[in-house]
């Protein structure tokens, strides 16, 4: 390949004031460790230039790409259109960059510039939305919606209607607020496929295959329901109350690669799962469980970008497992999952291009004070204190865990709230307890909060006639609302 140095001169003595303007088309050939390939094609053009910007960096003139770039001729013998490769290496490692491209000719003319999205983590291309982002987005209120499994029709339909009370709410006054600003699709379980499981240890199910796995999201790309209800949800509110004080968000469950086809089970199949590219996935191999995982991200991210939505941000990825057992950090049974060969591989691909991980473990779960080392963003404990029965849970613990861990937590809560069931008292007590602990331990205000509400808990308050269950709908309501960074 052929490097040339390409000279701007201060007065440029044009050789042909007609002659036609460049054309350049520029496509990403392949993109790895520290380096890119990208094939040119071109008209009335002598050379070519590309100059790679991290994501999010100001983007570059074509006189700069010109003087700053690496450089390639094309063959003058040719006819057009004239074809060549460049190759730039040097580049940051697990690093989203755009390749601004131009071609020129003997009369200093530039073609239109040409942006080339790619990422130097292995496999993984950042499509546009994410390439200009600056950071990891992040969220205040992340609310849990459960959906996908046959087991939770109707309910599990996340439909407009059911979405928008999620949206916004009314105070007392009849005044419309935001509410959540971000949403958890989560399923655990998909029992119209064969039953199998998406998480390891879910009362002894299959483990999930890769039609579970493209089960789930299917479910929430169909039309008119998941994502779709959700981003004109969000947009029939901007229409009533005004744009919200940020995007509305969604964080997608990422399923566990379960090692065997029967989790607890070592001498089960380990080539269960389905196959990629021709060939059959075999679990036991940590490079296939990590390119089963980084296929069903892409496959989000995908639908994601054919999706346009309008009003919503895809935010990033959820582990669902609720505990990361592993040989260094302890827990049960590490040999089951084998979190060290995923973590943090995983992390590292989704954060080549701008997508996050989250994590809520449940109370002093496995590995919940290694997610740093890991390298997870965003983590909230679940203090499992609203049920009344965790013996090992004390307010001064949780104090000190998320202190020393720099996490946050989860509030809890279920129908066992509400005013029809006889415990309700002592449930809504403890609820309330969540909303002070999360004052006193200095988080309101400052850090992002998850929310677990059951499967329906949270419409059924919205919907209750019960005066003590509106009291507590409308302190959640604007616990949430003001709990804006």
């Amino acid at each position: 390949m052929l490097a040339l140095l390409f000279a701007v001169a201060c007065n440029p003595q044009k050789e042909d004031q007609n002659a036609p303007q460049p054309v350049l088309q520029a496509n990403l050939e392949s993109a790895g460790a520290g380096g890119v390939t990208i094939n040119f094609s071109s008209f009335y053009s002598t050379g070519a230039a590309a100059l790679c910007v991290k994501a999010g960096e100001e983007a570059p003139s074509a006189t700069t790409i010109a003087s700053s770039g690496v450089h390639v001729s094309f063959d003058q013998s040719v006819k057009d259109p004239r074809k060549t490769t460049i190759s730039i290496d040097n580049l940051d490692e697990s690093t989203a960059y755009i390749a601004y491209c131009v071609s020129y000719n003997s009369s200093n003319q530039f073609s239109n510039i040409q942006k080339v999205v790619f990422s130097t983590a292995e496999g993984a291309v950042p499509f546009e939305w994410e390439a200009t982002r600056t950071a990891l987005l992040s969220y205040d209120n992340l609310d849990l919606v459960y959906g996908g499994s046959e087991h939770r029709y109707p309910n599990g339909m996340w439909d407009l209607e059911r979405f928008k009370r999620h949206i916004t709410y009314k105070d007392a006054s009849g005044v419309e607020h935001w509410l959540f600003d971000a949403f958890l699709a989560i399923e655990f379980v998909m029992t119209q496929y064969d039953g199998s499981s998406l998480i390891t240890n879910a009362n002894g199910r299959k483990s999930g295959t890769k039609e579970t796995w493209q089960g789930v999201i299917d479910y929430w790309f169909k039309p008119g329901q998941g994502f779709d209800a959700l981003d004109t949800a969000v947009g029939e509110a901007k229409l009533r109350i005004g744009a919200p004080p940020k995007t509305r968000k969604v964080v997608m469950c990422l399923p566990d690669a379960i090692p065997n086809a029967e989790y607890n089970s070592l001498t089960s199949a380990t080539i269960y799962w389905g196959m990629l590219d021709g060939e059959r996935m075999d679990f036991a191999k940590a490079e296939n469980r990590l390119r089963a995982l980084k296929w069903y991200i892409d496959q989000v991210r995908e639908k994601w970008d054919k999706a346009h939505y309008q009003n919503i941000e895809l935010a990033g990825f959820y582990i669902i497992n609720e505990a990361i057992a592993t040989e260094k950090y302890g827990g049960w049974g590490p040999e089951y999952t084998r979190w060290d060969e995923i973590l943090p591989a995983i992390s590292k691909y989704l954060h080549s291009v701008h997508e996050s991980l989250s994590w809520i473990p449940y109370y002093e779960a496995y590995g919940w004070s290694a997610w740093k080392a890991f390298e997870i963003d965003y983590v909230q404990m679940q203090p499992n204190y609203f049920w009344g029965n965790n013996a090992r849970f004390s307010k001064s613990n949780m104090k000190d865990h998320i202190s020393s861990a720099g996490i946050s937590m989860e509030l809890e809560m279920d129908s066992d709230l509400l005013a029809r069931n006889s415990d309700a008292l002592s449930h809504r007590k403890r609820f309330r307890e969540y909303m002070e602990m999360a004052r006193d331990f200095g988080l309101y205000g400052k850090r992002e909060f998850s929310y677990y509400m059951g499967e329906d808990a949270f419409n059924s308050l919205a919907k209750s006639n019960d005066e003590d269950d509106k009291a507590v709908y409308y302190e959640l309501c604007e616990f949430v609302s003001r709990n804006i960074r």
